[in-house]
């Protein structure tokens, strides 16, 4: 009698019926799934989503990303890496591998800085690292030889096209 008014009692082959995300297989669960305010939820979902990430990543301080060292081998081993393979056998060698990349990342930028097509000076190229702006100045001077580049081949290319039309 208990069992014919249990109204929880399932048939064992009926377990997966009782589960709300097998409704979306069922007759009317396209139906349901692709009305327009449903759909516009799920973007806006995805868009707040992205946002969200987006803001965090842009207030972590630059120190506090994952870095990566490129050995002389050219072998590259991120600190991400080197923490999920556990050979660190302490914290505090983890913190010196870090640090590590950290000396090492800042004097390849300064070196960069100090190479012909920059040419800062020492002083300058310290400062740059130090507060951050060495990649964006690097950036800066690549694009503007690349743009440099750009308006030469432009103009071999027109000379080029002038050159074949009077032939």
């Amino acid at each position: 009698m208990s069992q014919q008014n249990d109204s929880s009692n399932v048939d064992s082959n009926d377990y997966l019926a009782n589960l709300p995300f097998v409704k979306i297989f069922t007759k009317g669960g396209f139906r349901a799934a692709v009305q327009p305010g449903k759909l516009l939820l799920a973007a806006m979902g995805i868009i707040l989503i992205f946002l969200a990430g987006w803001l965090l990543d842009a207030m972590t301080p630059s120190g506090a990303r994952v870095m990566s060292l490129t050995d002389p081998s050219g072998q590259t081993t991120t600190e991400l890496e080197a923490y999920i393979n556990g050979s660190f056998t302490a914290r505090r060698d983890f913190t010196a591998f870090r640090d590590q990349i950290q000396m090492v990342n800042e004097q390849q930028l300064k070196t960069m800085l100090m190479a012909p097509p920059l040419g800062k000076t020492d002083d300058t190229a310290d400062k740059l690292v130090q507060d951050g702006a060495a990649l964006s100045e690097i950036r800066h001077e690549l694009n503007r030889r690349f743009d440099g580049v750009v308006d030469v081949l432009a103009r071999r290319y027109e000379n080029r096209c002038r050159v074949i039309q009077e032939e």
